[in-house]
Parts: C-alpha cells; structure tokens; sequence
C-alpha cells in the first residue's frame, strides 16, 4: 500500500480500516510505505483473524541529504497455508549516497527493538488472537 502521513510514526484512521476491511475480504499480509519511516508491524487486533499488517517499511533508497529517518530494513514473512506464520525484521540505514546498508553487531538488538515498538501505536499485536 502507498498510504500514510509523511513524518508520521503511527497510521491514520484511514490506514487502520482499510487494513481492516483488507483483511475481511481475504489479505493475508498488508505492507505498505509513503511516511519515509518505520510505521508498526503485526497482528490486527481481531478475534479470528490472522491478518499481518506492516504500516510502512521507511524507504529503501533515498536520495536527499535530510530524511524525516535514516532507519529502514527488510520484513521477511513466512507464510504457511495462507498465514504469516513468522516475520522478521532485518535493519538497515540508509548511508550518505543514499543507499541501504545493513546494521551489523551489537546495534541489531535496539535496532528491532525499535521496529516492536512501534506496534504499540498501531494497535498491533505480537501474535494472532485466537
């Protein structure tokens, strides 16, 4: 989804029911970007539902000096008989020329830490309900 506020870290009302109504008519997975930052990724919180749901990845490449956040990274999901099963959240930054380059070391652990947290404004959950 191209969606979002640019600047904003948490999603609109908008972005929430459409990944809402997305996942009634059968998404599985919702990713999207346009905030030029990390947005929330998880569960909908809904009874029965097993619907994933990334508000925004930041961007991948970039070519101005000043971004609203350098912070970006690759979501790798599995996905097992038509649900996200696992995800993981690979860091990234991107570097001076604009280009992503992985966060390596010690860094990893905050890094992902970060992108959990920003499940908390997105009204997201770690794991499926029910």
């Amino acid at each position: 989804m191209h969606w979002g506020v640019e600047g904003e870290p948490c999603p609109t009302q908008e972005m929430t029911t459409l990944a809402t109504d997305l996942a009634a008519a059968g998404a599985d997975a919702i990713v999207g970007t346009h905030a030029h930052l990390l947005l929330g990724a998880g569960y909908l919180d809904q009874p029965g539902s097993t619907a994933y749901v990334a508000y925004g990845l930041g961007n991948l490449l970039w070519w101005r000096t000043r971004a609203t956040s350098d912070d970006t990274g690759v979501l790798t999901l599995t996905v097992n008989d038509g649900s996200v099963v696992e995800s993981e959240f690979t860091p990234a930054v991107i570097d001076d020329a604009g280009r992503p380059q992985p966060v390596l070391g010690p860094a990893v652990p905050a890094k992902r830490t970060g992108f959990e947290q920003l499940r908390g404004c997105a009204g997201l959950l770690l794991k499926p309900v029910g």
